[in-house]
């Protein structure tokens, strides 16, 4: 009989380690999307840094927004790089103005304030370039006494300017005001109610508004401080910020594929283009309007749309200096084949006008400023 026992050792056996396939299967699937995650989320964040730093030093830099408690929304003071059109680099003051910061006015100095939305503040050319920077070294070259401020805002409106009137004019003390005008500022964009400054009807007349809860206009700064204001922060980071830009001007377009003003049956703007020109006057001395048209240069001798021929002859109506441009800008593409509107980076003869539309203005506003400050002294 065979000795199970005989030259073997009485201690149990150990348990051999038993896995489960499915299980083991199951964890590799999960590290291997971790891993995948992980990958991806490094991934990320390197193309962002880099992205951040091809676009703070190639299309924008910008540290954001601060809340003036007058002013409402402003930039911060810093610089900030604009290249959707043209290219530029500036450096906003302490009212969040395309300024060097504004010293009291000297003795004897006569002050020219020129305000407006982004045809004014000009981001798409350079700081001596632009019509206000012109007419300021005009009449430094003709040793006349005379500073011109830049308090161009983008997507400023009349009810901007406006609200802020009284300011203005306690702040900096202007002897004549430029007031930069388009036709959208009396159809969509003057009345609309989403913006900081807009215009609202109140019976037979009609009323600036200032929206103090106002956070931003593009919608993806208001997703993140309506729905995630813990991660505000983030809108600092410039390629978020032109993100948001481009998917306000994408749902604009899909929303308002014409800037086609609306024809007298579809609005009364007559009536606000009256009341707007009538305040203004009351409000800032020495004004001057100046009128900034949506030309179609495939299509020069297309006549002017009834908010600009009405807002003309309205301005003349109350003895209001009116500088239009729509003719010089014509006239100057016709004689020398070059738009006054558009840059070589984006679409000629579209946009924001571009360098030679910005001299043809200063030609137009010096010698009616000139003629203000002789009257004045």
């Amino acid at each position: 009989m065979r000795n199970f026992t005989s030259g073997r050792s009485s201690a149990p056996r150990p348990l051999l380690e038993t896995t489960n396939p499915i299980q083991e299967d199951r964890y590799s699937s999960q590290r291997a999307i971790l891993y995948v995650l992980l990958k991806s989320t490094i991934a990320i964040v390197l193309s962002l840094f880099a992205w951040e730093i091809i676009v703070r030093n190639t299309i924008e830099q910008s540290p954001g927004t601060t809340k003036h408690s007058i002013l409402g929304r402003i930039y911060n003071p810093g610089d900030r790089i604009e290249s959707g059109e043209g290219f530029s680099r500036t450096r906003m003051n302490s009212l969040g103005m395309r300024n060097d910061e504004i010293l009291p006015k000297a003795q004897g100095e006569f002050r020219v304030l020129s305000i407006g939305d982004s045809f004014t503040s000009a981001e798409q050319v350079e700081d001596a370039k632009t019509y206000s920077a012109r007419i300021g070294s005009t009449f430094k070259q003709q040793n006349s006494p005379v500073t011109v401020i830049n308090g161009g805002r983008t997507g400023a409106t009349p009810a901007y300017y406006l609200h802020l009137a009284d300011f203005y004019k306690t702040q900096l003390q202007p002897d004549a005001v430029i007031v930069q005008i388009n036709d959208s500022d009396f159809t969509e964009e003057g009345l609309d109610s989403t913006k900081e400054f807009y215009i609202r009807a109140q019976g037979n007349t009609f009323q600036a508004i200032h929206n103090q809860d106002f956070a931003s206009d593009d919608r993806l700064s208001q997703l993140f401080q309506q729905k995630f204001p813990q991660l505000s922060f983030m809108l600092q980071i410039s390629t978020l910020r032109v993100g948001g830009k481009n998917l306000q001007a994408m749902l604009k377009k899909q929303a308002k594929p014409t800037e086609a003003a609306p024809t007298k049956s579809q609005g009364n703007y007559d009536r606000l283009i009256e009341w707007t020109v009538v305040n203004l006057k009351a409000k800032y001395p020495n004004l001057v309007i100046l009128h900034i048209p949506y030309v179609t240069f495939n299509n020069p001798n297309e006549p002017p749309n009834p908010a600009e021929a009405a807002l003309i002859e309205i301005a003349e109506k109350h003895k209001v200096p009116i500088v239009a441009m729509r003719r010089d800008f014509v006239n100057y593409h016709q004689t020398f084949h070059q738009p006054t509107s558009g840059f070589n980076n984006s679409v000629p003869g579209t946009g924001h006008i571009n360098e030679i539309g910005h001299e043809l203005i200063a030609q137009r506003l010096v010698p009616l400023l000139e003629a203000m400050r002789k009257k004045t002294n």
